[in-house]
């Protein structure tokens, strides 16, 4: 950690991202920020579940996103609105506009990527559970 928290101090970035790994597949996602030089862990997920890119042999490049996210959710939207700053737009990729969208269904959320008002574009999680720091 104390080489990414000096790469990310010498390119001027203040978010990081880590998907850690369970069994060869995302497992849980943390999201950390810089706090007086110390990275601290502001949000993370719990995976149970998931459909990437690759498990379909295909790929997509996304230029803009954008968050969804149902009544359940609105907490968790957001915080992720908020944390990534969105909408992102990247002018520099030839890509579809995107959705992240976060769904609660039952005891699990989903969450999801999806072309501006078409199908998904992966990847699809299934989250057991959201973690925010310090609340």
């Amino acid at each position: 950690m104390a080489d990414l928290l000096n790469l990310m101090i010498m390119k001027g970035f203040s978010k990081l991202i880590i998907v850690e790994s369970w069994k060869g597949n995302p497992g849980n996602i943390i999201f950390y920020d810089m706090y007086k030089g110390i990275l601290r862990p502001v949000l993370a997920t719990r995976i149970y579940g998931s459909t990437l890119q690759v498990d379909l042999k295909r790929s997509v490049s996304v230029s803009e996103l954008s968050i969804e996210y149902d009544n359940e959710s609105r907490d968790i939207g957001e915080y992720l609105n908020e944390y990534l700053e969105l909408p992102l737009i990247d002018p520099r990729r030839n890509g579809v506009k995107a959705v992240l969208e976060i769904v609660k269904r039952g005891d699990y959320y989903t969450m999801s990527f999806r072309k501006l008002g078409g199908g998904y574009i992966y990847p699809k999680f299934k989250v057991k559970k959201w973690i925010i720091y310090g609340e």
